[in-house]
C-alpha cells in the first residue's frame, strides 16, 4: 500500500548495516555519535550507546525503575524481558523502517518544526530473535534551509525513485544531499521514544481469561542542550489521572489540588476551539495544565475494550456505584462532555467525527498514546518492521509479514494527501483543517476508493457499528462489506457498540468461535466472561474414572466439535482454537496416556486429541483453523504455528543435558502444518491477531524439499533427536500437523502470511528471552533454571 514511508528490508539494511562490520548512515551508533550529543562510542563498531554513558544514564536508569514496578504492581511472573538489555553487549538496535510524519504539525509542545516530523523505528533483537521493544528516534521533517515544501516533494520524488533503483542505489539517494534523508543527523534528533513489553502473564496465571496479559511502557526522552543528556518528557496528550483524580487516602490538601487541576482540564475541553481540535482528532493539551504523564501504559488483549486502555475512561458505566466512587476514577463526565458539545454548537462550529458523548470520550481516548496504541495494533506496536529474507524462510512462525499494523496502513491515505498537499501549496503551509484524522479503529469512508478490493473499510475483521446497539446520534455508523454482519465479539460499555464485521451466516476458516463480555469493576480491572459456547463443568469425574484422580477440578475450555461447520474438507478436519487457557492431562495422567498411545492400548485420535488440548488457549475470541493443510478454501493458507513442545524446548535452552538447543531447534522440530486464516496488505488479521511469514517465500519450489528434510530429522532414531527427548515418545508422522501439505496447495503458490495471535510468535513475548546481565554469558546459555518449573503453555 502506498504511503509516505520506506520499510524494504534491503533498502533498510544499506541505511544500517546491522551486522557490526560497517556502520550505515543511519544506525543508531552513527547517529549517537555527534558533536550535539558528545557521545563518542569507543571500541569495535556496534558498541552499545546506552553503556556507561552520562548522556544516556537517565534513559537506562528510568526504563529500569519503570519495569520493576510495573512488575511489582502487577504481580508479573518470573523470567521477564531483562532490563538490562537496554546496555547489554549482546543486544542490538536495528532499524526497521523510516516513517513520513508530516501530518503532526499540531503537537508545538512536542515538535522542532512546523512540518511534522520524521520517525526512524527501530526493534531491538539479541543473536536469536527481536525483543518486543521499538525505538523510535524522531527529527524534524525539515531544518535549515530545507523548508516543508521541498521536503514534502523530496518525499514524493523518491516514492517515485523506489520502484526504479536498486536497493543499494536508492538508500545512497535517501541520504544524499538531494534525498528527502539529507537532514537526518544525529544533532537534530528532537527525542527518543521507547515503548516497552515490561511483562506478558500465561494463560495459566492469566486471572481476568482474556488467554494472556501483556502491559505495554511507552517512555518519552528529549535532549537537555544545559545537562548534555537525554531527560524524560511528558508524552502528548496522555493525561495523568493520578494528578487528576483523588485517591482515597489522599491528605485533603492534595485532594484540593488535584480537584483544581481537573476542574482546569475540563474548563479547557470545554472551550469551542478545543472541541473542533478534538473533533478533528488534533488536540494539543498544553503543558502549563501540568496534567500530562510522563509515561503511558496499555495492556492486550482486548484492545478499546479495556479500560486500561481509556485514559478518560467513563467511570459511570459501572452499575450501582456510590457518586463518591465514580468521582474518583471520572476525568470528564456526560454531562460536562454534553456542555462541551453544546458551548461549540452555540459557537458555530461543525462537528463531523462526534455525535454523542461516547464519540467524544472516544476521540480524547484516541488522541493518548494508551489508546491509539491498543486500537487495531499489534500487541501495542503499531510498526514492527519486516523481519529479513533469512528469518522469514528460516524462522517463518517467528517472521513479521507486515510492516505495520491495520491502523498504520488504514492511515496511509490520508499522510499522503497531506504530504502532497504541502508540496502544492505555494509555502508549504496547508489548514490546520486538512490535519483531521479519522477514528484509530476504522478510517474515514472517505477513503473508501483508496482501499476499493481490501478490508479496511468494513471488510472481514474490520470494526464497525452493531446494529440497535449504537446510538442513532452517534458519527459512527460504521457498516460491513456485502456478505458480512458486525458482530460484538467483546460485548462492553467500554466500547458501547462497536464490533466487528464477520461473515454472515456462514464460517470462514480465521473466524471467532466464542463471544463473551468484559466485565469492569473499576479503571483497569476488566475480566473476560465467555457466555457462548458455554465452558464445560468440571473433568473431576472423567478425570477419578479414567485415572483415579479426585483432587483434580478444572473447567474444559475447549470448544465443542457440534459447534464448527457441518464438514471439513477433504483429508482434513476443523479444529477451534479457544480463548481461556485449558490445563487438560498433565503429570502422570499425561505419561500413562503417552504409554497407552504408544502400545496401541488408548486409540490414536484420543490421543492426538489429548496431546493438542492439553495447555492450550490464548486465541482472542477463539479462532476457527484446519488440522492439515489439505484442501484449504480461498481464505486460508498454509501456516507453520507452535505446536506440543515449543515450549518446553524453549524453556530448556542452554540448561544442563540440552546444551545443543537452540532457538532453530525449537522452530524446527516443534512446530507443525495448519490451515490458518491467510493475510496480506489489502486483508489484515482480526484485532489481537498478527500476520506472520507464510511457511516459504517460495511454496511451489521447496514445499516438497522442506517436507521430506523435515520429515527425515523428526524419524532420526537417535537417542539425540529433540523430538522424542521432550515429548518423551517416537515421532508420530499421523498425529495432527504432520501430513505433506498438498499439491492444490503447492500449485497455489500461496505468499500470503498466516494470522496468528502475537504472542505465540516469540518475538512478541517478554517472557523466555535470555538475560542479559554481565554474568549472563552468551543468549544461549542464558535462560534462568526456574523457568523450567513452569508449565509450558502459551
Amino acid at each position: 500500500m502506498e504511503g509516505p514511508f520506506f520499510a524494504a528490508p534491503d533498502v533498510i539494511a544499506a541505511l544500517d548495516c546491522p551486522d557490526a562490520q560497517c556502520e550505515g548512515p543511519l544506525s543508531f551508533l552513527h547517529l549517537m555519535r555527534s558533536e550535539l550529543y558528545e557521545i563518542k562510542a569507543a571500541g569495535l563498531p556496534g558498541k552499545n550507546p546506552f553503556v556507561e554513558r552520562a548522556e544516556t544514564r537517565s534513559i537506562v536508569e528510568t526504563v529500569r525503575d519503570d519495569i520493576s514496578n510495573i512488575r511489582v504492581a502487577a504481580g508479573s511472573p518470573p523470567d521477564q524481558l531483562d532490563p538490562l538489555f537496554l546496555t547489554s553487549t549482546d543486544s542490538r538496535v536495528q532499524l526497521v523502517g523510516i516513517i513520513n510524519r508530516m501530518d503532526r504539525q499540531f503537537h508545538a509542545s512536542q515538535r522542532e518544526s512546523a512540518c511534522g516530523e520524521i520517525s526512524l523505528i527501530y526493534r531491538f533483537a539479541y543473536s536469536l530473535s527481536r525483543l518486543p521493544v521499538t525505538m523510535n528516534l524522531v527529527f524534524p521533517a525539515a531544518v535549515g534551509t530545507l523548508h516543508c515544501k521541498e521536503s514534502a516533494q523530496r518525499w514524493l520524488d523518491a516514492m517515485s525513485k523506489e520502484r526504479t533503483m536498486k536497493p543499494a542505489a536508492f538508500a545512497n539517494y535517501l541520504v544524499s544531499k538531494s534525498g528527502p534523508l539529507a537532514h537526518i543527523k544525529g544533532g537534530n534528533i528532537a527525542r527518543l521514544e521507547l515503548n516497552m513489553q515490561t511483562y506478558r502473564k500465561p494463560g495459566s496465571i492469566d486471572t481476568t481469561d482474556f488467554g494472556s496479559e501483556a502491559t505495554y511502557l511507552i517512555r518519552v526522552f528529549r535532549w537537555n542542550p544545559l545537562e548534555r543528556a537525554f531527560q524524560p518528557s511528558t508524552l502528548p496528550n496522555e493525561i495523568n489521572r493520578h494528578a487528576l483524580l483523588c485517591d482515597a487516602d489522599d491528605d485533603p490538601q492534595i485532594c484540593n489540588v488535584k480537584r483544581g487541576r481537573r476542574a482546569a482540564l475540563v474548563d479547557y475541553l470545554q472551550k469551542p476551539g478545543v472541541v473542533e481540535e478534538i473533533d478533528r482528532g488534533t488536540l494539543d493539551v498544553p503543558q502549563e495544565l501540568n496534567v500530562l504523564s510522563l509515561r503511558a501504559i496499555s495492556v492486550s488483549p482486548g484492545g478499546q475494550h479495556r479500560s486500561s486502555n481509556q485514559p478518560y475512561w467513563n467511570a459511570a458505566i459501572v452499575s450501582d456505584r456510590p457518586a463518591s466512587e465514580i468521582a474518583r476514577e471520572q476525568v470528564i463526565s456526560d454531562a460536562e462532555i454534553g456542555k462541551a458539545m453544546d458551548n461549540a454548537r452555540a459557537a458555530g462550529v461543525t462537528l463531523e467525527h462526534i455525535g454523542n458523548a461516547d464519540d467524544f470520550r472516544q476521540r480524547l481516548n484516541d488522541t493518548t498514546c494508551s489508546g491509539c496504541h491498543q486500537a487495531r495494533a499489534i500487541a501495542g506496536f503499531h510498526f514492527p518492521g519486516l523481519d529479513s529474507a533469512d528469518t522469514q524462510e528460516n524462522y517463518a512462525a517467528n517472521a513479521v509479514y507486515l510492516a505495520g499494523s491495520p491502523q498504520f496502513y488504514a492511515d496511509q491515505p490520508r499522510r499522503m494527501e497531506i504530504v502532497r498537499a504541502i508540496a502544492k501549496s505555494a509555502d508549504g503551509a496547508i489548514p490546520k483543517a486538512a490535519l483531521a484524522v479519522s477514528y484509530s479503529a476504522r478510517p474515514d469512508d472517505r477513503f473508501s476508493a483508496d482501499f476499493k478490493g481490501t478490508a479496511y473499510v468494513g471488510g472481514w475483521g474490520a470494526a464497525c457499528s452493531i446494529p440497535n446497539a449504537t446510538s442513532a446520534a452517534s458519527k459512527r455508523q460504521w457498516s460491513c462489506q456485502s456478505g458480512l454482519a458486525c458482530q460484538g465479539l467483546f460485548q462492553s460499555d467500554n466500547a458501547k457498540g462497536i464490533g466487528t464485521c464477520v461473515p454472515d451466516k456462514r464460517f470462514e476458516i480465521g473466524d471467532h468461535m466464542q463471544l463473551g463480555k468484559v466485565s469492569t469493576t473499576g479503571f483497569g480491572h476488566d475480566v473476560y466472561v465467555r457466555f457462548g459456547p458455554e465452558i464445560a463443568p468440571s473433568e473431576t469425574n472423567y478425570l477419578k474414572r479414567v485415572f483415579g484422580l479426585d483432587t483434580f477440578d478444572e473447567r474444559k475450555t475447549t470448544i465443542d466439535p457440534k459447534f464448527f461447520p457441518p464438514t471439513g474438507p477433504n483429508g482434513n478436519s476443523y479444529y477451534a482454537s479457544h480463548q481461556e487457557f485449558y490445563v487438560g492431562l498433565r503429570g502422570d495422567p499425561y505419561r500413562k496416556m503417552l504409554a497407552e498411545c504408544a502400545d496401541g492400548t488408548r486409540p490414536k485420535a484420543e490421543c492426538y486429541s489429548m496431546r493438542r488440548d492439553r495447555l492450550s488457549g490464548g486465541f482472542p475470541s477463539g479462532m476457527l483453523r484446519l488440522s492439515e493443510c489439505q484442501d484449504l478454501p480461498g481464505e486460508s493458507t498454509c501456516g507453520m504455528v507452535a505446536s506440543s513442545g515449543f515450549n518446553d524446548c524453549m524453556v530448556r535452552l542452554g540448561s544442563p543435558g540440552y546444551e545443543d538447543f537452540n532457538l532453530k531447534t525449537c522452530f524446527e522440530y516443534f512446530t507443525s502444518y495448519a490451515g490458518m486464516r491467510a493475510c496480506d496488505i489489502g486483508n489484515p488479521c482480526r484485532d489481537d491477531y498478527i500476520c506472520v511469514a507464510p511457511t516459504s517465500p517460495r511454496p511451489k519450489l521447496e514445499t516438497e524439499r522442506m517436507f521430506r528434510e523435515r520429515l527425515k530429522r523428526l524419524q532420526d532414531a537417535s537417542p539425540t533427536n529433540p523430538w522424542k527427548r521432550i515429548i518423551g515418545s517416537p515421532y508420530d508422522p499421523d498425529q495432527y500437523g504432520q501430513k505433506q501439505p498438498d499439491t492444490a496447495w503447492i500449485n497455489r503458490n500461496d505468499t500470503r502470511g498466516v494470522c496468528i495471535p502475537p504472542y505465540f510468535v516469540f518475538q512478541f513475548r517478554s517472557d523466555r528471552h535470555p538475560s542479559f546481565g554481565p554474568k549472563s554469558g552468551s543468549a544461549l546459555q542464558s535462560h534462568a533454571p526456574s523457568m523450567l518449573k513452569q508449565v509450558g503453555e502459551f
